[in-house]
């Protein structure tokens, strides 16, 4: 499967998809996202998994992770069901970043907004559930 171009349409047809799995790696500094989106032929879905790799400053990801843990196995479903409220890059000037790195905003429905400093993004349309 190829990767697909991150661009400004791209973080734009995510909104409001439904987010299966949020998966962070704290060790390699990894946050992988699962994702279930409308089809826009009909009825269907399909699934994209984001990448975010290399991110600093783990701390609130981690908790973010940490809850979404905990809200599945409080419901004891495989997944949640909830909407990426706002997925998108932010401006260069809006934090200091060092040259390369990459500056994203991600807010999930039911849990606190992340401000993501990372290295890389990458996404995929596959089967990864």
């Amino acid at each position: 499967m190829p990767f697909l171009p991150v661009t400004p349409a791209f973080f734009a047809a995510l909104h409001d998809a439904s987010v299966e799995h949020f998966v962070f790696e704290a060790d390699r500094g990894r946050l992988l996202l699962t994702l279930l989106l409308d089809s826009e032929s009909g009825p269907s879905h399909r699934q994209q998994q984001v990448v975010l790799s290399g991110i600093r400053h783990k701390t609130d990801v981690e908790r973010v992770h940490r809850s979404f843990k905990a809200a599945l196995s409080k419901t004891g479903r495989t997944a949640l069901g909830y909407r990426l409220d706002e997925f998108r890059l932010l401006p260069p000037e809006a934090l200091q970043r060092e040259q390369g790195r990459l500056n994203v905003l991600l807010a999930i429905d039911h849990l606190p907004a992340l401000h993501l400093d990372c290295q890389k993004i990458t996404s995929q349309e596959g089967d990864f559930l």
